[in-house]
């Protein structure tokens, strides 16, 4: 399984932006249970979610403070790294869709 990130105009689902395996977003759930209890928005691995700017922005924020954590390991501070530059290179609404 994989999720899945699209410009949100993409509605056909074309040009996949990048993609978050499903081990890498078992590490990638905490920042996501932030996100859920300060925006109400939950991102489900088997669904579609929309995301706007400001919902990336919060995103990378909360990686951000989850990599500065002193209880994460080397290996996972990779991880959320990479997906980190992710979410910094495409700085844009996105769409998210799920298997």
């Amino acid at each position: 399984m994989a999720v899945d990130f699209y410009n949100i105009g993409d509605t056909n689902r074309h040009n996949c932006l990048f993609s978050i395996n499903t081990k890498d977003f078992e590490l990638f759930e905490k920042a996501l249970i932030e996100f859920h209890i300060s925006t109400g928005l939950r991102i489900d691995p088997y669904g579609t979610t929309r995301l706007y700017k400001g919902h990336v922005a919060l995103i990378r924020r909360l990686l951000q403070d989850a990599l500065v954590s002193k209880n994460i390991t080397k290996e996972n501070s990779k991880v959320l790294t990479v997906i980190l530059e992710q979410f910094i290179k495409f700085d844009i609404d996105l769409l998210i869709v799920g298997d």
